[in-house]
Order: C-alpha cells, then structure tokens, then sequence
C-alpha cells in the first residue's frame, strides 16, 4: 500500500566491492580494480579513495560524501554498472566511498568499501597467520606459558584473539594495520560489542567467597592493547603491557596485580597447552563465577 503523496519509486543506490589490482602494460602503472552496480534508479555515481579504514566510521563516511556532493572532494564519475580502473601507486589500506545520483541529481546514500591494496613494485601486503600461540605470562612466582587463539573476524581486517590469562571464551577483537604491522584490541568483547571496550570491567569472581572480582588491564589502565606482527605474518610480540588484577566486589577499589604479560613480551607460534590455572580460569567462566559487568 502507498500512502497518499508518497512514492514507490525507490532512492538511488551503489554498491562497491574491490576486484584486486591490475597494472596496465601499456603505462606499467598499478590500477586497484573496483566494482560498482547501480539499483535501477541510479543514473549515475561519483566515488572517492581515501586513505585508511573507516568503514566503521559513519561520521568519516557522511563528511566524505558531503564533500563529494559538494565537489570539494575529487572524485571520479560514473554512469553505468561496471568496473573501474582506479590508478593507485602506493601500498596500504583504503576506502572506496561512493554516492550514486538519479536522473534528477538527487544523491542517495552513500557505501562504503575498504581493501588492502599492494602497488606494483610495493612490498606485498603480510597476511597475518591464525591459529594456536604462546605467550609467558609472569606473576609472584615462576609464570606460565599461556596458550592464546588467533581467528579471523567478521569486519575488515578484524581478528579475534582468544585465551588471554587463561580465561577462554573471552575473546577481544582487534583491528590489523597491514602499514604497520600490527593489531590493535581497545577492549571490545565477541559478543558484547554493543558494551563498548572491556578493560577495566569484570569477568568473574576470584573463588565461591564473590568478595573479589578478576578484570583485565591495558597498561594498567584502559589504553589500547598493540601486538606486532613478523614478516611471515606471525605474531611478533605485545607491544604493549596487560594486567590480570583483582578488585573488591564491595568497594571498587583494587586489592592486588595477579599476573601480567609485560610489554615487549615474546609470542610463539604454537600451543603451550593447557595448565591447572588456565583450566581453573575456564572453569569461573563456564560457571556462576562469571561476572561480566
């Protein structure tokens, strides 16, 4: 049903997706390929590649597109479904950000791509290796070897790492920066991510007493968590320090440092396997000991 003085005519839209690269023998210049499509009342699009990811980043996504509407960003026209060879002569990660527009110029809603572009003559852009890890983890004693999981996520360049200080099934999501050679966590939680970071917050009772609460550190604070990645793809190390600590569950206040992975820490390839204190660990998570505020 259509409302008196409402149109069923749908708004103009674009969607865009990165083919790969493609160097033009006649130039030797390096080309990322990009593919756009028109909704059938598109008549035409203008797009723009800006540096960095910020896909996630709807502020950075509407000030782009203003600015190609505008003209006050270059950009490149468009009028048909198709691929476009963009010339791109550096290395890194960008964002592909398109605005399609009817026949009467009117612009619709913009979309937005990122990709991992590698020019020719550029180093090849590292690809970073999941699966099984070991970092050391130091406390009073003697320490432990912690096994730690790396997986792909679901968004751009996103990884997932499972398994710190024991506690499985906690997992942080990180964002790799191939120009950098690391991946950065600022606390977010698979599965919580509407929570926003997590450090800082807590995830289960020490013991049955529920008077102490675990909650984990980025540099002893609420800071980003960095881990740098080898030139084979390999987690390298942290760069960056994390903290196991305990706090009161009456006052807030913090009772003691139990462990830590101290900044500039070692990671290796491979499975530590498991200890009684990371069993432990799993055990408050799968039980009433699991906080998770």
């Amino acid at each position: 049903m259509v409302l008196p003085g409402a149109s069923d005519v749908a708004a103009p839209a674009v969607t865009v997706a990165y083919k790969g690269s493609f160097i033009d023998a006649a130039s030797n210049k390096s080309n990322a390929v990009l593919d756009f499509t028109l909704n059938e009342t598109a008549t035409s699009y203008k797009f723009a590649v800006v540096e960095g990811n910020i896909t996630k980043d709807e502020a950075a996504i509407k000030e782009t597109a203003g600015k190609i509407v505008d003209g006050s960003l270059e950009s490149t026209e468009g009028t048909a479904s198709g691929s476009v060879l963009y010339p791109l002569a550096v290395s890194g990660t960008f964002t592909v950000v398109a605005v399609p527009f009817n026949a009467e110029g009117d612009a619709g809603a913009a979309a937005a791509t990122a990709f991992i572009y590698s020019a020719d003559g550029a180093p090849d852009i590292v690809q970073v290796q999941t699966g099984n890890y070991t970092v050391h983890v130091t406390d009073a004693k003697d320490g432990y070897d912690c096994p730690l999981t790396l997986k792909a996520g679901d968004g751009f360049n996103e990884f997932v790492l499972d398994g710190l200080f024991g506690f499985t099934d906690y997992a942080f999501i990180g964002e790799y920066d191939p120009t950098t050679l690391t991946i950065t966590f600022d606390g977010t939680v698979l599965g919580m991510e509407d929570m926003g970071p997590r450090w800082g917050y807590g995830i289960a009772y020490v013991d049955e007493t529920q008077s102490e609460i675990y909650t984990i550190l980025s540099n002893e604070a609420d800071e980003p968590c960095v881990i740098s990645v080898n030139e084979d793809g390999t987690l390298k190390a942290f760069t960056t320090s994390l903290q196991l600590v305990g706090f009161s569950a009456a006052d807030g206040k913090i009772t003691r440092m139990y462990e830590q992975i101290e900044a500039n820490t070692p990671i290796t390839k491979g499975e530590a396997g498991t200890t009684a204190r990371t069993v432990n660990r799993r055990t408050q998570l799968s039980t009433a000991l699991r906080v998770n505020f």
